[in-house]
């Protein structure tokens, strides 16, 4: 009998990954490739303001702030909540309680999402963030 081999090819990466990395890339260039609290541009890493139960939450680009590394790690996301408040409060001064509640405001919603349509449009952001 004559069986034929899989072939195993890379799994293409899925949607939402890609909007994933597009609306990372998209609040990394919107900041400036530094950190919108320090100014530093070492290793960076981009984190959800308010919590994303939603995708309407998860891609809203108002919704990350580009952070250094440790920043996210030793200071937002600390074991101590001393640390961890008072980065948060630092972030709410920056980002200013209008855009805060803005982004409440999309909390508790049940939105249906078209992931093509927010690759299309994280694309076209990321173009005009960059002027190309």
């Amino acid at each position: 009998m004559n069986e034929r081999k899989k072939v195993n090819l890379p799994k293409p990466k899925s949607l939402k990954k890609i909007c994933d990395n597009l609306w990372r890339e998209c609040c990394r260039a919107r900041a400036g490739y530094k950190s919108e609290l320090s100014g530093d541009t070492k290793i960076l890493q981009i984190h959800h303001i308010v919590n994303k139960p939603n995708n309407r939450l998860r891609f809203e680009l108002l919704n990350g702030i580009c952070l250094t590394r440790a920043e996210h790690i030793y200071g937002i996301h600390s074991r101590d909540t001393v640390i961890a408040n008072k980065y948060r409060k630092r972030i709410l001064r920056e980002i200013g309680m209008g855009r805060y509640a803005y982004l409440l405001a999309f909390r508790k919603g049940i939105y249906k999402t078209d992931l093509k349509a927010v690759k299309i449009y994280l694309e076209e952001q990321l173009k005009i963030i960059k002027g190309e």
